[in-house]
């Protein structure tokens, strides 16, 4: 059962890999266990929840078309509880995102006014 909880994210981490969209990777807090090292070198341990969030917001460059264009960015970032971050609760890193240096420019969905 476990399995089917992490397919989905899988998918949305592929397509988000697949669309070209630009992706941070906040890097995580290890921790080394006092654990034999084995043949493949030492324990590190990642906190147990991995999340992925998809931002957007005003395009960079002012001479885009407000309207047509926005800033995007993927974010990814280990934590070790499934409480959502919020606020001053957030890590430092995912606070202090340079988003004009990691977020990029592109095409905003087209959206049809039916009236």
């Amino acid at each position: 059962m476990r399995h089917h909880a992490k397919a989905p994210a899988l998918a949305l981490a592929r397509l988000v890999l697949v669309s070209g969209r630009p992706v941070h990777l906040v890097p995580p807090r290890r921790e080394y266990p006092d654990q034999y090292a084995g043949g493949l070198g030492p324990v590190e341990v990642l906190p147990a929840v991995a999340c992925l969030g998809t931002f957007h917001s005003a395009a960079l460059d002012p001479a885009r078309d407000p309207v047509a264009y926005r800033s995007r960015l993927t974010v990814v970032w280990f934590q070790s509880t499934p409480r959502l971050p919020s606020g001053c609760d957030a890590e430092p890193a995912l606070r202090n995102l340079d988003w004009p240096v990691l977020a990029r420019d592109a095409p905003g969905p087209v959206r049809t006014v039916v009236r």
